[in-house]
């Protein structure tokens, strides 16, 4: 067994110790700290944190630790002994992928904070905590019985798990039959109703569990709300999730509602992504980077089925439903990216572009997450049309739910179109290259009618200038100018801050104000600061860009098309 001791001693300096102890043969012990992330896919250099290592054996003697690679360490013994490695690691960096400590709490997962014992994989691992007094620790393992002591059967399932420790109690509930707990750190800046939200987070788990057949494939699983001014965002585990949810999650409609579709994404993870995965996505190698085309199916189908779930079960409206539906359709017909990247090519290219966005980015990618979530509603509706009802998206992720439990390998993202023809009997195979692995849309219009909604493209209530800002310490300043806009030609330079309109001064607040009062009878004069230098130019505008969606139900629809909304709707 490989043991891990935690102790954290100084929360207010941002530290924490980690003791790694192993019966350890004679010859070199090698230790390496992933470099990555599961679900997160950008080389982050978790050895960053972690201080120069000592080692020793059980007698006090101190060996020396050899650094062979950026987060990697060796240690020769001289004869089998119990060996201890020990390690600092500094956390200061507010986000679900990183360690963070501070005299509130303190929060890691396995991949930024446990190094990995060469050769070890296999063993059980078993983590203790040593937390201040007064505080609870809650992990997202499998408990040893003892408080703050957790275990795993390998050191996949120790790199997924993940630690929140602090005064928090946790708030723990039943869904069907399995134990969950919700722990919130930053409660103290919000009103929580407890009681709406486990009932809503038991809507959302019952309807992801009947989606794929009824049950859990956990026995316990934790919530973990990261609640602050601003950050959003989620990471999936095997048995739990954190959220980073901004204060308005709590204080308003729309932003309780946008909590309930990250809950139901992140905890649909749970089958889509920790179990069912693309091939490449495990084993893994956490040293470096782990290519996929697949990420279209693994993030971009959650995107699908994070709303879907949130209105079958009932905590949105179908109002909601639709608006969403429709705001995601206005964000993918606004990216000329989608006609320079497939999807399949943008899933590869993940830790080189998803995250590191710049000025081109919307030009030359489109997000697997948007996309795939596109390419997933187009399926799911030609399925349900093509067997008039019979099957379903949800048919195939069944068949990929089954397979994983049979031999629990994971699936090549390219044989997708053949699983769809051996499960529902339609032939999807050339639609289904179109859309992933070329750049062509899915035809939305005759989807939509089959299923008594309108879809059209529309053109922009304001002239349309291709030019995307923001604001930086009050001024505008170009964050994007677009490839299907009229100022593509070098008219404006992302990085440029506007100064005037036809010699009217630009503020960081009136840039909207200008933009509407455009025409396209004749370009404006628009003087910019390109990197110190005073410049003029002319700025154009369109009226004839179609970059509005219509997306509503009909109000009296066909029989047919009724009851294949309905069902699409319900389940």
């Amino acid at each position: 067994m490989i043991e891990y001791h935690v102790h954290i001693e100084h929360p207010d300096r941002h530290r924490m110790t980690v003791s790694v102890h192993r019966d350890a043969p004679a010859g070199p012990t090698r230790f390496h700290l992933p470099a990555w992330t599961p679900g997160s896919y950008l080389i982050r250099e978790f050895s960053r944190y972690l201080s120069e290592p000592s080692a020793s054996l059980e007698d006090g003697t101190v060996l020396p630790v050899t650094k062979t690679a950026k987060g990697s360490w060796e240690v020769d013994l001289p004869h089998a002994a119990r060996l201890t490695f020990r390690y600092e690691v500094t956390g200061h960096e507010l986000t679900v992928r990183t360690t963070h400590i501070d005299g509130t709490h303190a929060f890691f997962t396995g991949t930024n904070a446990l190094v990995r014992v060469e050769g070890a994989e296999a063993s059980p691992h078993r983590l203790a905590v040593t937390a201040p007094e007064g505080w609870q620790v809650h992990s997202s393992l499998p408990s040893a019985g003892a408080a703050g002591v957790s275990e795993a059967a390998s050191y996949d399932v120790l790199a997924d798990g993940f630690i929140e420790a602090g005064p928090m109690a946790a708030h723990a509930f039943e869904i069907l039959g399995v134990p969950h707990r919700c722990v919130f750190w930053g409660a103290d800046m919000v009103e929580i109703d407890h009681e709406r939200l486990q009932e809503d987070i038991r809507s959302i788990v019952e309807t992801n569990a009947r989606l794929f057949g009824g049950t859990l494939p956990y026995d316990e699983y934790l919530f973990v709300f990261h609640i602050t001014a601003s950050d959003r965002g989620g990471l999936e585990h095997l048995t739990g999730t954190v959220l980073a949810t901004p204060w308005s999650f709590f204080e308003t409609d729309d932003g309780y509602r946008s909590m309930l579709g990250l809950i139901a994404h992140e905890h649909f993870h749970v089958w889509n992504v920790k179990r069912i995965r693309p091939a490449a996505l495990g084993p893994f190698d956490y040293q470096n980077e782990n290519y996929t085309t697949g990420l279209w199916v693994a993030e971009g189908f959650t995107s699908y089925f994070d709303s879907l779930v949130c209105l079958r079960a009932k905590v949105w409206s179908s109002e909601h439903y639709v608006a969403d539906l429709q705001r995601s359709l206005e964000r993918y017909v606004r990216t000329p990216g989608r006609f320079a990247q497939s999807v399949a090519q943008s899933s590869f290219d993940a830790w080189i572009r998803l995250y590191r966005p710049d000025e081109e980015t919307p030009n030359r990618t489109v997000s697997y997450y948007l996309k795939g979530a596109m390419v997933a509603l187009a399926l799911d509706l030609t399925i349900r049309d093509e067997t008039d009802g019979e099957f379903d998206l949800a048919t195939v992720m069944r068949g990929l739910w089954r397979q994983f439990e049979q031999d629990g390998a994971g699936f090549d993202d390219r044989e997708m179109a053949a699983r769809i023809q051996a499960q529902c009997s339609v032939d999807v195979t050339e639609r289904l290259h179109a859309w992933v692995f070329a750049t062509e849309d899915p035809d939305f219009a005759p989807l939509f009618a089959s299923h008594g909604l309108r879809f059209a493209l529309q053109k922009h209530d304001a002239p349309y200038l291709g030019v995307e800002t923001k604001r930086v310490n009050g001024k505008r300043v170009v964050k994007h100018v677009l490839d299907d806009g009229p100022n593509a030609g070098g008219t404006l330079y992302a990085g440029d801050t506007l100064v005037a309109v036809d010699h009217r001064e630009v503020t960081g607040a009136n840039w909207d104000a200008h933009a509407k009062r455009w025409t396209t009878d004749r370009p404006r004069t628009v003087h910019v600061l390109r990197r110190g230098r005073l410049l003029e130019t002319s700025v154009h505008a369109r009226a004839d860009v179609l970059r509005d969606v219509l997306l509503e139900p009909v109000a009296e629809p066909d029989a047919r098309a009724a009851r294949l909304r309905e069902k699409w709707w319900t389940g």
